[in-house]
């Protein structure tokens, strides 16, 4: 009884049972309807938009389909006008609905998101499209890291003494300015030659170890 019940639900409000958007935002005057005067939804598409009123768009949730549809064109619009987000450069998105989850892609990268997800009164394309740009940039840094580390570069694999000995050849006004492009924080007037000395040696030791987390964290 209660699977037939569920059936039925599904079919009376669609495929996804969208929870309107409870998450604020900012709005002109010229896309909210005046109070209390007579209107349609179709008059104001920007204030009845439909994560926030998806009782007016039943048929962007009849199946997946409608559904990849709606995904598509909400996060093209969204990256389009939408001036907090850096999602201008997702190129080639494309959404499928497959095995129960929606998966979106955009050039080299995907992410899933469940039915429940889509439902939730608390999904936006802000939080879609971020995710987005942080997938696209630990793409970026797993390419350069791939990279650096398949040259097997000689300096990744110096003994810290080499290090130390040939930056100690250069003048202290020298080390000041590779150690203020590196790390400002760390260039301090009255340091020593040594202190620069070993930032530069810190930074570079750091510089392995950052590619292989990158590595071991994109795998």
């Amino acid at each position: 009884m209660a699977v037939h019940l569920l059936i039925l639900s599904r079919l009376h409000y669609g495929f996804v049972q969208k929870q309107p958007c409870v998450l604020s935002r900012v709005l002109s005057d010229m896309d909210c309807p005046l109070h209390n005067i007579l209107h349609t939804p179709c008059q104001y598409p920007i204030y009845y938009d439909t994560l926030y009123y998806p009782q007016y768009h039943l048929t962007d949730f009849q199946d997946g389909d409608t559904v990849c549809q709606w995904l598509i064109t909400g996060l093209d619009q969204h990256c389009a006008t939408c001036e907090s987000c850096l999602c201008s450069g997702l190129l080639d998105t494309a959404v499928h609905f497959q095995e129960g989850q929606f998966t979106i892609s955009a050039g080299d990268v995907s992410l899933w998101l469940s039915v429940s997800d889509i439902e939730s009164a608390i999904y936006i394309f802000c939080l879609l499209s971020q995710q987005f740009v942080n997938l696209l940039a630990c793409a970026e840094w797993l390419c350069a890291a791939e990279f650096v580390l398949s040259q097997n570069p000689s300096w990744l694999n110096h003994l810290k003494d080499i290090y130390v000995g040939s930056l100690d050849a250069l003048t202290r006004s020298d080390l000041y300015v590779a150690t203020h492009a590196a790390c400002p924080s760390k260039s301090h007037l009255n340091h020593w030659k040594a202190n620069y000395v070993y930032v530069l040696l810190f930074m570079s030791t750091s510089i392995y170890l950052i590619l292989t987390l990158i590595l071991l964290a994109c795998m």
